[in-house]
């Protein structure tokens, strides 16, 4: 994907902002790339973070550690749990619940920060002994 001036970034983050009815940029900035770091080729993702963490403030490291969930859902999805990855990525984690196999989030989206939100259901804000109950529960529900 082409890169994005950082005008357009700054566009995204503040209708992001709007959306999700948050004056904060971090947070705003860092749901964006939740939602988008997958739309990104590795390359272009070192221009769209550097630019991100400029216009919103969300660190560097937190955008990078959302890529590589990103990218660890993918490797999951494909059935691919050992593969390596390089460096800014972070290794993908996983963790098999009731049977059922789920990326290890090193990430948090911020949308518990928001007014219409609380944890998602694998932050890793949760407590490890919560956050197995609710996956848990999630796998028993879906079955």
């Amino acid at each position: 994907m082409a890169q994005e001036p950082p005008r357009r970034i700054a566009r995204a983050v503040a209708e992001t902002a709007r959306q999700f009815g948050t004056p904060d940029l971090r947070v705003a900035g860092t749901i964006w790339w939740y939602m988008n770091c997958g739309n990104y080729a590795l390359a272009d993702q070192r221009t769209v973070i550097d630019e991100l963490a400029e216009v919103s403030g969300a660190s560097p490291q937190a955008l990078w550690a959302i890529a590589s969930d990103d990218l660890a859902k993918q490797l999951l999805a494909s059935g691919n749990r050992d593969a390596k990855v390089e460096s800014p990525l972070l290794a993908p984690r996983f963790v098999e619940v009731a049977g059922r196999w789920f990326v290890k989030r090193q990430s948090c989206c911020l949308i518990y920060e928001t007014p219409q939100a609380d944890l998602c259901l694998s932050c890793p804000k949760h407590l490890p002994a919560e956050r197995e109950r609710l996956l848990e529960e999630f796998v028993r529900r879906s079955r």
